[in-house]
């Protein structure tokens, strides 16, 4: 893994925060044929074309969500107590219908309004570009729309309150990330993590 450049100011004030870069390519490489796989075969682990707590269905995907990379930059941004909550291959096929409408994580789940600081490291695991169908932001303080460009090996930091939305996959080839999500306490949702985050 390569050398870590998070911005904590930027991530305070606006509510999400991109490190270029972050992941090997080896890495990126594993996720991406182990997500691809799991898509493939949805149905088996998923009601939707999401799959949540994908490292319940593959030991590797599990290590990598637990990875020390994601043990450090959790710490910088939720303290020294973090915990697991969900790790989510989304997969867009090409020229799929397959988009997320503007939403913010926490307005799901038993979270809603509670307190609980939780993040979405979302990795990207091919280019993500205007021409293939956008991922958006809103920042915090003045609602505005960003569009970030994200390339392969890429984070985005996002705040379980702050506004998100992605596009249809308009283009000839898959497009994924890997959503890591954690909290600074334990949420308690049938069928995902709630365990302490340790190494």
């Amino acid at each position: 893994m390569k050398a870590m450049r998070f911005d904590a100011e930027h991530y305070t004030k606006k509510g999400w925060v991109h490190i270029p870069q972050l992941i090997d390519e080896d890495i990126i490489n594993s996720v991406k044929d182990i997500g691809g796989s799991l898509r493939r075969d949805y149905e088996k682990y998923s009601e939707w074309k999401g799959i949540s707590c994908a490292g319940r269905f593959n030991e590797d995907l599990f290590e990598i969500y637990t990875s020390q990379i994601m043990y450090d930059l959790t710490r910088q941004i939720l303290g020294d107590v973090v915990y697991l909550f969900n790790d989510q291959i989304i997969i867009k096929l090409p020229n799929e219908l397959f988009a997320f409408p503007e939403h913010y994580d926490n307005q799901y789940g038993p979270n809603k309004n509670l307190g609980t600081h939780t993040i979405n490291i979302l990795w990207v695991l091919d280019d993500i570009t205007v021409e293939n169908g956008s991922l958006e932001v809103k920042n915090a303080d003045n609602e505005r729309w960003n569009t970030p460009v994200l390339k392969r090996g890429d984070v985005l930091v996002i705040n379980g309150n702050t506004l998100h939305r992605s596009d249809h996959n308009k283009s000839a080839d898959e497009r994924g990330l890997y959503a890591c999500v954690y909290a600074d306490k334990p949420i308690t949702v049938d069928g995902f993590y709630r365990e302490k985050f340790i190494r």
